[in-house]
């Protein structure tokens, strides 16, 4: 209560403003979880914790709608065990056939060896006829005998082919199946460690992430901050933001937390703006301001008046009130207000203090041609703020 009326009249007396800027606590380095790849360019979130809520490692935090891989899925498994009964069927079928073309083989050379000794029996002992007739079937054996090897030959090859062809459907299948798999455990997003739940804002609309929102891939739709490495990103606009330095120091106020108050320092301005399309047409630049470390591992306290009744244990008939203080950490998600003492808004015309000439009591410009009279009503970063005198003209 007292330092907050010392801030105050700190303000009075040095003729200051403050100037307040809106921020949350954010983790150095969260966990950041994001929309994964999907079957499509957008997935819808069928279940999500609640913002808020403390998980522990390992503790499922997001779940995408999986019904589509879950179906691709169940699809590639009956593709799977047909493709086997055909590789099966298959098999006992080729085994059948290369049976036959050897047998077709093996009878085809025991003719073509008959016919060849029958050859070996002497001239003499045979008439010309039968000779010719002999030499003809050895001729025509050697035929079959030839052609029943290739068919034996060109069969085993046509098996191998039908057999490499079934391998590689086999897995094609399995490498997808493997794929849609891994996709639907990435549907499940978990948490690395312990820590609360912080929904992110969609990035056009501004709202809250929530569930049955549609998401596009890499998308950041919540984080778990851990306890260490605590900051607060702020947002100052593009007409405030020459009013304040990295260095300066920040009074922290606690949106939920009332009495309770932090004091920090701006470590870094960014060096560009970026449009807040849910705040409006205005440029915002991101102000990162690092707490008190002695304060920033301090319980938060927070007392609530409660009546005696209603306590654990109390009296129903008793309703005389009762103090009671719980603790809160500082944690991230929590939303605070910045208070930062700068110079007075300076108003009127902004021009670079190289344009500015001094004629006495009033102020012209170089390049003026109307050679207009001006107040000076200060300046500041090599900047000065004139307003128009009445009648400020040279006629």
């Amino acid at each position: 209560m007292w330092v907050s009326i010392f801030y105050l009249l700190f303000v009075i007396q040095t003729d200051s403003e403050v100037l307040i800027l809106s921020g949350q606590v954010q983790a150095t380095d969260p966990q950041r979880l994001l929309v994964p790849m999907g079957e499509s360019w957008q997935m819808k979130l069928e279940w999500f914790a609640t913002e808020g809520k403390m998980v522990e490692s390992g503790e499922a935090v997001i779940r995408f709608d999986s019904t589509a891989i879950v179906t691709r899925i169940e699809e590639l498994e009956l593709q799977l065990v047909q493709l086997l009964e055909t590789e099966k069927q298959k098999t006992s079928q080729m085994q059948l056939e290369r049976e036959e073309a050897e047998f077709e083989l093996l009878q085809a050379q025991m003719e073509f060896d008959k016919a060849q000794l029958d050859l070996t029996i002497p001239d003499e002992w045979v008439i010309p006829l039968e000779r010719d007739k002999q030499k003809l079937t050895l001729e025509r054996c050697r035929r079959r005998f030839d052609d029943a090897k290739m068919k034996r030959e060109h069969k085993i090859q046509a098996q191998k082919e039908a057999l490499e062809t079934i391998k590689l459907d086999k897995s094609q299948i399995l490498t997808t199946l493997r794929r849609k798999r891994a996709n639907l455990e990435r549907m499940t997003l978990y948490a690395d460690y312990a820590g609360p739940v912080i929904h992110h804002s969609h990035p056009w609309q501004g709202t809250k992430f929530q569930e049955g929102d549609s998401v596009s891939p890499s998308w950041v739709i919540a984080e778990i901050p851990s306890d260490k490495g605590l900051h607060i990103k702020a947002f100052v606009s593009e007409v405030d933001v020459h009013r304040i330095a990295v260095g300066q120091v920040v009074q922290i106020f606690f949106d939920a937390l009332k009495e309770e108050r932090r004091q920090g320092t701006i470590q870094s301005i960014a060096a560009s703006a970026d449009v807040k399309r849910h705040w409006g047409k205005g440029s915002y630049f991101d102000v990162i301001v690092e707490a008190d470390p002695a304060l920033v591992s301090a319980p938060v306290r927070v007392t609530q008046s409660v009546e005696a009744g209603n306590a654990p244990g109390g009296d129903a008939g008793n309703h005389a009130p009762e103090s009671r203080t719980r603790e809160n950490r500082f944690i991230a998600g929590m939303s605070v207000q910045l208070h930062v003492v700068v110079k007075p808004k300076l108003e009127g015309l902004r021009v670079s203090l190289d344009e500015v000439i001094s004629n006495g009591g009033f102020f012209t410009l170089r390049d003026d041609p109307a050679q207009k009279r001006y107040r000076l009503n200060g300046y500041s970063d090599f900047f000065a703020y004139l307003e128009l005198l009445e009648g400020g003209t040279d006629e």
